[in-house]
């Protein structure tokens, strides 16, 4: 098994969000090897995230230019074999979850298709990358080889948006994947849900924030707060999420 975290820090005021995972990634992931990858974060920001990087056992790697995240997912699965766990950096964990297995070819929170705030979109549903379970990267890498191999121009973790019939519509990373082997994916339930929690825009608080309502930006300072110090707190806060995109879904 091999766990890969890309860091990444934009603004550092939000570093605590960066930095989160590496409060609890052992209790997540005892003894599994643990890569690193700072995808070209502040400079001043770089030393934190390694030393914290390397305090819990992992192996770090410092990016000089910055590579999107599909690209990445893409080229660690063609990288790999076997198991490969994808995180972000904006999660913690309250119990091991290494010892999970799946037969699907992947696993991992179901964001529904909800009317997105921030873009402006209705964004389809997704296996959300913040937690991504790949039981086997050749048995995936093989199905997605397959799928291109008749629509030659399948990208399945590149996000695209588009207008169609009146309104527009966001593919986020991952979705188009979903969409095409959503039968062979396993979504999390709550014995999943319960051995962790994610911040969510640990990254990007800033930028988002002005967009959402004031009720809902108001929960998710609280959140950002906790994270800063109690994030013990932050547990369970995956029922307030859900509660979220249940109020926006779109059937």
């Amino acid at each position: 098994m091999r766990v890969v975290v890309l860091t990444y820090c934009r603004n550092a005021a939000l570093l605590y969000g960066t930095l989160l995972v590496f409060k609890t990634i052992r209790v997540g992931f005892p003894n599994a090897e643990i890569h690193v990858v700072d995808n070209c974060s502040l400079p001043e920001t770089r030393q934190a995230i390694e030393e914290l990087a390397r305090a819990n056992g992992c192996k770090f790697r410092q990016f000089h230019k910055e590579v999107a995240h599909h690209d990445f997912i893409e080229y660690v699965l063609n990288t790999f074999t076997g198991t490969v766990v994808f995180l972000d950096p904006d999660v913690v964990f309250w119990e091991a979850c290494e010892h999970w297995s799946f037969p699907q070819l992947m696993a991992g929170r179901l964001i529904p298709r909800f009317q997105d705030e921030f873009s402006g979109t209705v964004t389809r549903e997704r296996l959300h990358t913040s937690f991504l379970w790949v039981q086997d990267s050749e048995a995936l890498t093989g199905a997605i080889r397959a799928l291109k191999a008749r629509y030659w121009d399948f990208k399945p973790f590149q996000p695209f948006t588009f207008f169609e019939e009146g309104r527009w519509h966001r593919f986020d990373a991952g979705a188009s994947l979903l969409a095409a082997i959503k039968d062979r994916c396993y979504v999390f339930g709550e014995r999943e849900l319960g051995a962790y929690d994610h911040l969510m825009l640990g990254s990007h608080l800033d930028v988002v924030m002005p967009r959402l309502s004031p009720a809902d930006a108001e929960r998710v300072q609280q959140a950002h707060a906790w994270a800063q110090g109690d994030f013990g707190r932050l547990k369970g806060i995956w029922r307030l999420q859900d509660e979220y995109f249940a109020r926006r879904r779109v059937g």
